[in-house]
C-alpha cells in the first residue's frame, strides 16, 4: 500500500499485512510505527503490521497464529 494510506507521510509502497486482534491487543500494540489500525478493515479489530521494519519474525508468526484463532472462532486457546 502507499505510506499515506496508513498515516505515513510520502507515496511509496511499503508491504502490510492485515491482522486480526482483540481491541486491547490493538490499544496495547498500535504504535503508528511498525503497527497501525487497519486501514481498509474495521480499526477496532484489525491492524496493519510493516514488512518492512524490524519485526521479528518470530512475532509476526505469533500474530498471524492469533489472528488466525479469532476468526476462526478459536480465542479460547493459549497464547
Amino acid at each position: 500500500v502507499k505510506r499515506n494510506k496508513i498515516g505515513l507521510e510520502g507515496e511509496e509502497n511499503i508491504e502490510i499485512i492485515d491482522l486480526r486482534m482483540s481491541t486491547a491487543e490493538i490499544a496495547a500494540v498500535v504504535d503508528h510505527q511498525k503497527y497501525f489500525p487497519g486501514y481498509h478493515m474495521n480499526k477496532r479489530h484489525w491492524i496493519n503490521v510493516r514488512f518492512d521494519r524490524d519485526v521479528p519474525d518470530s512475532e509476526i508468526r505469533r500474530l498471524v497464529r492469533r489472528s488466525y484463532e479469532l476468526v476462526a472462532g478459536r480465542s479460547d486457546r493459549k497464547r
